[in-house]
């Protein structure tokens, strides 16, 4: 990609090994309780938004285009961290994770796109589908894109084919 085009910063944060970017004490792909209130965002996403402060106040961000993406655990903490913060993100892209519900109405002014792969065996496709039909319920800005014949690595086909960036970048808080 072109800098000019896409002139931003991009951070790739990793969770240590059984850590969560979302606060459940247990992997929620693997829970049929969607609506679990936890009453915090965990240490690793406590870190996220630290860090995306930290470059807010150091570095000359634009503060109405900051966004969110993450595929798998890091699909949930992107449906997290927005329902947590939305007043810090301007779009998200949540890749074959899932949401908490007890939470997610706090993001549908969020623009999200959605994907998932058809025959993920990790994380269910009705999460993403679900989180989907939620928000578009409420607002109409949501989209999302499901992976026929695509498993688990669906970023795979978000990456490869790379035209939500184009979506991610139009997007503004204001």
């Amino acid at each position: 990609m072109k800098k000019k085009k896409f002139n931003s910063y991009v951070i790739f944060p990793q969770c240590q090994v059984n850590n969560r970017w979302s606060s459940e004490q247990k992997d929620p792909w693997l829970s049929h309780d969607e609506n679990i209130i936890v009453s915090d965002i965990s240490l690793y996403g406590k870190m996220v938004i630290k860090l995306i402060e930290y470059l807010i106040k150091e570095k000359n961000i634009d503060t109405d285009r900051i966004y969110l993406a993450g595929l798998s655990m890091g699909g949930y903490g992107t449906f997290e961290l927005v329902s947590r913060r939305p007043d810090l993100f301007a779009a998200a892209v949540p890749i074959c994770g899932g949401a908490n519900f007890s939470i997610l109405n706090n993001s549908i002014n969020v623009p999200h796109w959605i994907f998932h792969g058809e025959l993920d065996r990790v994380v269910p496709v009705h999460k993403s589908r679900d989180a989907f039909n939620y928000l578009r319920n409420k607002k109409s800005h949501h989209k999302y894109t499901e992976f026929k014949k695509v498993y688990h690595n669906s970023w795979e086909n978000v990456f490869e084919d790379g035209k939500f960036l184009n979506w991610l970048f139009s997007k503004s808080k204001n």
